[in-house]
């Protein structure tokens, strides 16, 4: 560092001289352009922008020719999303995204980051329920949301709450999380149901709230192996409503767990261009329903599901992997849905990728649906989720 700046002030000295060199100058006026100098090369530069929050924007778009619903181009969304430091003590994080059939705030909260061993959101976000419930469309390994999720999450695992994240001091990685929300699920209207229920008629009461418990933990296997652990566990305490109707039952709770493994392979050496992720989750749902509409009968129902998916990346820009989602019926457990296929990945980069996806999904009851799918992806700027991968 001091040989940085005695060659700066030898170099400002010897230009000074030399401009000065045919001039009647006296060393005080040589000494008032060196300091002039110096003053100039440590005045920091002014941004205008230093102040904004980083900013990013995602296109999702899919062609898609299936059985079910023929041929079609869909433009599924445009997301902008917000970043940044409010100050020492928390950021703040916004995603809105467009569809066609409106804009919506998907996430919008605040996140600390100064207290020591704790880290509390709060706002509207994705709530940290197993591992993919919380991710994006646009970032899930295959081009749809598979039927587990949509049917025991109800979509992305969207709540309006607060969530308090804990990182345990044990010998090995532990992290829990405590969070409460007015419901779980973006797709879910259990929160509709409530209205006009006891209580406030325009919200519900606090034992219709949903809270969370989350135990997650990575344990490493050598230098290239590891596998992820994670059990989730969400709790509606008392559900008024079922399919509209009143529920005049005291033990109506709606009960919500997850567990996914995540096996891993990347190689110190070439992990960016060479690894292996095999994810899987299984749900199982246990709540009052009713299958019938004509039976005034709520009987409660348990049901099962999951998917197993591999994501192979076996080149710089390419990937590939099949994946399986099995998902019981909410209101009948014996109608099942299969859904197979497999996935090429092209990637060109870290901002774009493109996807070919062939799979099949099944109903019982319902004729085979064949699909295909061509996705794109495409960000620029800031492009950052929140416990995006873990």
């Amino acid at each position: 560092m001091r040989r940085l700046i005695f060659i700066s002030i030898i170099t400002i000295f010897t230009g000074t001289v030399f401009s000065l060199a045919w001039a009647d100058v006296t060393i005080d006026q040589v000494r008032e352009e060196i300091q002039k100098e110096l003053q100039k090369s440590n005045k920091p530069a002014y941004n205008p922008n230093v102040f904004n929050p980083a900013m990013g924007l995602v296109l999702d778009s899919v062609i898609s020719n299936t059985t079910a619903n023929r041929s079609d181009f869909n433009f599924r969304s445009a997301e902008i999303n917000l970043q940044a430091a409010v100050d020492p003590f928390a950021n703040l994080y916004a995603v809105f995204n467009g569809t066609p059939d409106g804009v919506e705030v998907e996430e919008a909260f605040f996140m600390t980051t100064s207290i020591p061993g704790l880290t509390i959101r709060g706002g509207r976000m994705f709530a940290n329920f197993g591992r993919l419930g919380h991710w994006h469309d646009h970032e899930l390994p295959f081009v749809n949301r598979p039927p587990s999720l949509d049917t025991f999450i109800g979509g992305e695992a969207q709540g309006d709450g607060v969530e308090f994240m804990h990182l345990f001091k044990t010998p090995f990685f532990l992290q829990g999380t405590l969070g409460a929300y007015n419901k779980l699920g973006a797709d879910n209207n259990r929160l509709a149901d409530t209205n006009g229920g006891p209580g406030n008629p325009n919200g519900h009461p606090w034992d219709a709230n949903t809270y969370l418990a989350r135990l997650f933990s990575y344990i490493p296997i050598g230098d290239n192996y590891g596998v992820d652990l994670g059990l989730s566990q969400a709790e509606t305490p008392r559900a008024y409503f079922t399919n509209g109707n009143p529920v005049d039952n005291h033990h109506s709770a709606r009960s919500l767990t997850g567990l996914d493994v995540t096996f891993r392979y990347e190689p110190l050496v070439q992990n960016v261009f060479r690894k292996l992720i095999w994810g899987s989750e299984v749900f199982r749902n246990s709540e009052l329903r009713q299958p019938d509409a004509a039976v005034q009968e709520f009987p409660r129902k348990t049901a099962w599901g999951g998917y197993s998916y591999m994501d192979w990346r076996f080149s710089r820009i390419f990937s590939t992997g099949p994946f399986f989602d099995w998902a019981q019926d909410l209101d009948t457990p014996d109608i099942k849905t299969n859904t197979g296929g497999a996935m090429l990945n092209y990637i060109p980069s870290e901002f774009q990728r493109w996807r070919l996806q062939v799979s099949r999904s099944k109903k019982e009851g319902v004729r085979e649906d064949n699909q295909v799918y061509v996705q794109w992806f495409m960000t620029i700027g800031t492009h950052v989720h929140v416990f995006k991968d873990r």
